[in-house]
Order: structure tokens, then C-alpha cells, then sequence
């Protein structure tokens, strides 16, 4: 997703030539991903609204969103996505461990419709949830 993006745009120089069009097309990225988000969550195929929720994907959007917010870079008219990103991460959230998550990519689509616990919801979504917090 856009996690490692909005990372990134907080260390680069607001001078660097690629900047504006890095900046450019995170917020775009935010403003035409937004509309695939059903009652807080983004699904493992972003189109695909009736099928299984994907708590990697909700937790990496949501963490872009809000880091995007808090380092300036993206209109705070967004923080409503983000904090519905959280409140499904949570609701997905049993005893601390984040669940709901798309199982490991065995190959370009490849994918295995196995949902569990996986690192790739734990690190992004604690990350949302420490922004959140704060």
C-alpha cells in the first residue's frame, strides 16, 4: 500500500524534484482508494466489497491515511476513513493479536483465501493504533 510512501515523504526533501509528483500521487492514491472502505474495512481485492475483509490492507491504508494526516501532507477531511480503519482493526482484535488477515501471496495472484493472524496486520495496525492514540 501507501505506508512505506507517506514514510518515506517525511524524510525527503520538500526540495527534491520528485517530491511534488511522490506527494501528488500519494494524496490521489487516498482519494480513489477511500471509496472501496465497507463499515470501517478494505477487503483483500478492493473491489470485491462482498467478499472476506482484509485487515493488512485496512490496517497499511488506514496507517498511510493518518500518518499522512499527522506529517501534514494529506487534508485532515480523511481522518474519518482512518479512524474507521482502526475501529474495524480492533473489532478484528482478539486477545491483542489482529486477525481477519489475507494469508501469504505464494506468487504473482496467488492467493491462498486463508485468514488468520500475520505479521503483515500486527506491525501496520499497532502503527495505526499508536498514531491514533496520541
Amino acid at each position: 500500500m501507501d505506508g512505506p510512501l507517506v514514510d518515506a515523504l517525511e524524510f525527503i526533501s520538500k526540495s527534491h524534484p520528485s517530491y511534488d509528483k511522490l506527494k501528488s500521487y500519494l494524496v490521489s492514491f487516498i482519494e480513489n482508494i477511500i471509496k472501496y472502505q465497507k463499515n470501517g474495512y478494505f477487503y483483500w481485492q478492493l473491489g470485491a466489497l462482498d467478499s472476506y475483509v482484509d485487515t493488512s490492507a485496512t490496517a497499511m491504508i488506514g496507517y498511510a491515511i493518518k500518518k499522512g494526516i499527522t506529517i501534514g501532507l494529506i487534508d485532515k477531511k480523511y481522518e474519518n476513513v482512518a479512524l474507521n480503519a482502526l475501529d474495524a482493526i480492533i473489532k478484528s482484535t482478539k486477545n491483542g493479536i489482529i486477525g481477519d488477515c489475507s494469508g501469504e501471496c505464494r506468487g504473482l495472484s496467488m492467493y491462498p483465501q486463508v485468514y488468520s493472524s500475520y505479521p503483515w496486520s500486527q506491525g501496520p495496525g499497532t502503527a495505526l493504533y499508536s498514531l491514533s492514540v496520541q
